[in-house]
């Protein structure tokens, strides 16, 4: 402890206070004597760090709004007069690493990073249970992916128990690799996704053998986002005005009209009615699902015989899919929700050059999403 002093010393520096105003601070700082040593040092301050120009409370301006995927570096370099290397080397060296350990439900799903990027795709972990990111990974080749979770310890990837993804492959063999203690769940939206992409085929199938001016292919071809929604969310009692026959009918009626159209058309329809009836069903039921698979299987249609391959390919996991963790089925829509925010990110930005920055703000953005989303739940 020592009361002598040496000189004082100026600094400026930037700090918020006045409404979000930012304003110049002028602080003067002693510098004191050691009367041990006779070595001077300068005086520690609570408004800012130690030789900086700026305060606390800037720093703590630029990492809350940071957590707005809609806000951009050069926003915050415009409202705080610094440049943007500047708020950049601030959020960088001053926002809190947000890593979580390695949940007991793993979401992986790919992001797209936009057409600049050299690697079109990164990876995104997220826990399903809290929904906090784990990672973001460059890239979503078994490379890319191999050369990140071989860093993680064994004792670390063996505590997980399912894990939920696409069908993407690379993902399948991941699993397998670095998870052999966990259930693989595939996601039920992509599954459903493959059903609905074989309906579309049979749709343009039935168009095309249709005359162009025809009142059937105006009525199909005008109509068809009908066939591809999941008829138990439609209203089947609405009215439809059909201009080409010139009268209106119920959508109940104007389904029927479409199936008839084709028999092809309508055994694809009835078929991924079935499977969305049997995948909103409380747990797997096997009894069901075989009989889907046969039907499938014993359809003329090409399409449709590739889907019961999909099906009986990814039976185990589709199984697994139906498991419940706190009420909820394991699923990719968490996950998928979190896309949007990193696109935001994305698009508002124009890409990132520094994919460091990138995964930074990422996780600062969406787990500030998800622990907000957790207290509300409370």
């Amino acid at each position: 402890m020592t009361s002598k002093t040496n000189g004082t010393q100026t600094v400026t520096i930037r700090h918020p206070i006045f409404n979000d105003r930012f304003c110049y601070v002028h602080l003067k700082k002693y510098r004191y004597l050691c009367p041990v040593c006779n070595r001077t040092f300068m005086a520690k301050t609570h408004l800012a760090p130690e030789n900086k120009t700026y305060s606390y409370a800037l720093i703590q301006f630029i990492l809350e709004e940071t957590k707005h995927s809609t806000i951009t570096f050069s926003y915050l370099s415009e409202k705080t007069g610094f440049s943007i290397t500047k708020i950049i080397d601030i959020f960088m060296e001053y926002c809190p690493n947000d890593t979580i350990q390695l949940p007991r439900v793993l979401c992986i799903d790919e992001v797209y990073l936009g057409r600049s990027s050299v690697k079109k795709y990164g990876t995104f972990c997220m826990d399903f249970e809290t929904r906090l990111g784990y990672s973001f990974t460059y890239g979503r080749s078994t490379e890319d992916l191999t050369r990140f979770f071989s860093t993680i310890p064994r004792e670390q990837r063996l505590q997980v128990e399912y894990v939920s993804s696409d069908m993407y492959p690379g993902f399948i063999r991941l699993v397998h690799t670095y998870f052999p203690k966990a259930k693989l769940c595939i996601d039920s939206f992509h599954v459903i996704k493959n059903i609905n992409d074989q309906l579309k085929n049979t749709i343009q199938s039935t168009l095309r053998n249709l005359d162009r001016d025809s009142q059937e292919y105006n009525l199909l071809k005008k109509n068809q986002k009908y066939l591809l929604s999941n008829q138990n969310n439609l209203d089947l009692t609405k009215i439809i005005y059909l201009r080409s026959y010139k009268y209106s009918v119920r959508l109940i009626k104007l389904i029927e009209m479409m199936l008839e159209l084709n028999q092809n058309l309508q055994l694809s329809y009835q078929l991924k009615e079935r499977y969305l009836s049997f995948n909103r069903k409380e747990s797997f039921n096997e009894g069901l699902f075989d009989e889907l698979v046969s039907d499938y299987k014993k359809s003329s249609l090409q399409t449709l015989r590739i889907i019961s391959h999909l099906l009986i390919r990814n039976k185990e996991y589709i199984r697994n899919s139906f498991t419940r963790i706190h009420g909820k089925r394991i699923s990719n829509g968490p996950i998928e929700s979190r896309n949007k925010a990193i696109k935001n990110i994305l698009s508002n930005a124009n890409g990132y050059r520094n994919f460091e920055l990138l995964v930074k703000r990422v996780l600062h953005v969406l787990n500030h999403i998800s622990l907000n989303k957790n207290r509300r739940i409370q």
